[in-house]
């Protein structure tokens, strides 16, 4: 319903400046990487991601998006290779491989699936699984069984 009593939006030389102002100030530091936006970061799939990727970040820290709320940030800790369970062979192999991240006690992310962003892996979707508690940290372990 139109209210014919309402006036125009008018905006004077002061408030366009400051306006304009302001979101040039936002866009500087989404730019510059201040602000930690997940559209600005590549999305990959885990298809696209191997052993020897993530066994180069090791001790990199990772956002981790969940469905709600603010980031957290976790460090890569542990990436280590999986017998395969195929009657193949006795190696290890790239394809099957476990990840560790660790966390400041307290974080809470429980089983389930979160974007991960890290600057030179991109953006990805994770299943992961809380493994142990010590008493300055959370752990959390995802598995990789590619058959």
């Amino acid at each position: 319903m139109l209210n014919r009593n309402a006036r125009p939006l008018r905006m004077d030389r002061r408030g366009f400046l400051k306006t304009s102002s302001a979101l040039a100030s936002f866009v500087g530091l989404w730019v510059s990487g201040a602000l930690p936006l997940r559209a600005m970061t590549q999305q990959r799939t885990l298809a696209e991601l191997d052993f020897t990727d993530f066994q180069a970040l090791l001790g990199e820290h990772f956002q981790v998006y969940s469905h709600v709320g603010l980031p957290s940030t976790v460090q890569l800790v542990q990436v280590k290779a999986r017998p395969s369970q195929t009657k193949q062979a006795d190696t290890l192999r790239s394809d099957c491989f476990s990840l560790a991240f660790a966390a400041p006690k307290g974080h809470g992310l429980t089983q389930d699936s979160y974007t991960f962003v890290h600057p030179e892996l991109g953006q990805f979707a994770l299943f992961i699984v809380p493994a142990q508690q010590v008493e300055y940290e959370d752990r959390y372990i995802a598995i990789f069984n590619r058959l």
